[in-house]
């Protein structure tokens, strides 16, 4: 087979090639991911006329999303109104909140915490994740739990 210039030899110059692109959309349709990675408590007592009183219960929890959100904890617990917490997350980095848990109506008594995660993206899509974590009960340690700052 020669080519000769000016000639279409085996019909080779009559072919067509055709390629798409797809358009670039970057467009964020997926809700970020937010969880909850680690939970620490921690208390404190203060001794009042011989009577351990618990005067400070607290649950650190650390939240962890996939991508920049803002993120509405909502905790409940026993018997008071629940508690709504709004905060900023970078995408990766761990944030850690605090929840008082005597304000909740823990102390003495144990109980499941109700946490529940809502996450929203700078584009406004919006997940919702939800936990239940159980709290101790410290009276076995304390007699008695100051709430006297609940409500303030």
């Amino acid at each position: 087979c020669k080519f000769q210039r000016g000639i279409n030899l085996d019909d080779i110059e009559s072919f067509e090639t055709v390629a798409t692109l797809p358009e670039v959309d970057e467009t964020d349709y997926a809700p970020p991911t937010c969880r909850v990675t680690k939970t620490e408590p921690a208390w404190d007592s203060a001794d009042w006329e011989e009577e351990s009183v618990l005067s400070l219960y607290i649950l650190d929890v650390w939240v962890v999303c996939d991508e920049d959100a803002t993120v509405e904890m909502r905790s409940s617990g026993l018997d008071a109104a629940p508690h709504i917490d709004t905060f900023h997350v970078s995408g990766g980095q761990a944030t850690k909140r605090e929840i008082d848990l005597i304000c909740l109506g823990f102390g003495l008594r144990a109980g499941a915490l109700s946490l529940k995660l809502s996450a929203t993206d700078s584009t406004g899509n919006e997940r919702t994740e939800q936990y239940s974590l159980q709290v101790v009960g410290m009276q076995e340690f304390f007699s008695s739990v100051d709430r006297s700052w609940c409500g303030r």
